[in-house]
């Protein structure tokens, strides 16, 4: 399982509506390798619980929060993406994505966009990975588009 995380919030629909987000997000997730989209949905009128995806080509899933993932899937390697300055205080191992050997199965987790902090801060996951992008400002999207691109390479 090569799985992917997407928390869906207001202020990453910018003008796009949840549909156009979240099946862009999808398309180049399976594109680049990805077998399961999960998505957080964080917005203040929970709309993305309209949206719905089946296509029979990757496995799309909502869920309430992280920790539901984490529960769900405590067997899994969660991979943790974030650009340098957001691990700052985060007491753990760091990989460079230059050098960062992909698990063979594992759930990458990015965003949400306001910083990994509010993400790790509710981590009860032992089995991960911290992998930093260099990069000033990243978008999760980006991010995760990277870490499955450098994958594909690494192949």
């Amino acid at each position: 399982m090569i799985a992917v995380i997407f928390y869906l919030e207001d202020s990453t629909l910018r003008h796009d509506s949840v549909e156009q987000t979240m099946s862009r997000r999808i398309f180049d997730s399976r594109n680049l390798g990805a077998t399961h989209v999960f998505m957080i949905d964080r917005t203040q009128y929970k709309i993305g619980q309209y949206y719905d995806h089946v296509d029979g080509l990757i496995n799309f899933q909502r869920f309430e929060s992280l920790s539901e993932i984490q529960s769900m899937y405590s067997e899994e390697k969660f991979v943790y993406l974030e650009n340098e300055q957001s691990f700052i205080g985060v007491e753990a191992t760091y990989y460079s994505i230059e050098t960062y050997t992909h698990p063979e199965s594992c759930i990458y987790v990015s965003g949400p966009d306001t910083g990994a902090e509010s993400i790790l801060a509710n981590s009860s996951n032992t089995i991960a990975d911290y992998v930093n992008i260099e990069a000033e400002n990243l978008w999760s999207e980006t991010a995760i588009n990277i870490v499955l691109w450098d994958r594909k390479r690494k192949q």
